[in-house]
């Protein structure tokens, strides 16, 4: 690009996903710490009596999008 050099490094966060240069593995460990403690604190504030559908509704809407951004880039 414009006649600058490229460096290469070793690993590259894209889209909240860490990817290694060399062997193309991905990392989501942050993906799922993010996704458990979001988890965590909607268990926490609703506590253990509630109805299971109203949680189970929470869960969908807030927890499973922060697990599936950017999960176009697995299989990268």
């Amino acid at each position: 690009m414009n006649n600058a050099a490229i460096s290469w490094v070793m690993k590259e966060k894209y889209l909240g996903v860490t990817l290694f240069g060399n062997t193309c593995i991905t990392d989501l460990s942050a993906v799922v710490c993010k996704f458990y403690g979001q988890f965590n604190n909607i268990l926490s504030v609703l506590g253990g009596n509630t109805n299971e559908m109203s949680t189970l509704h929470i869960v969908k809407t807030y927890c499973i999008p922060t697990l599936m951004y950017g999960c176009e880039a697995w299989s990268l």
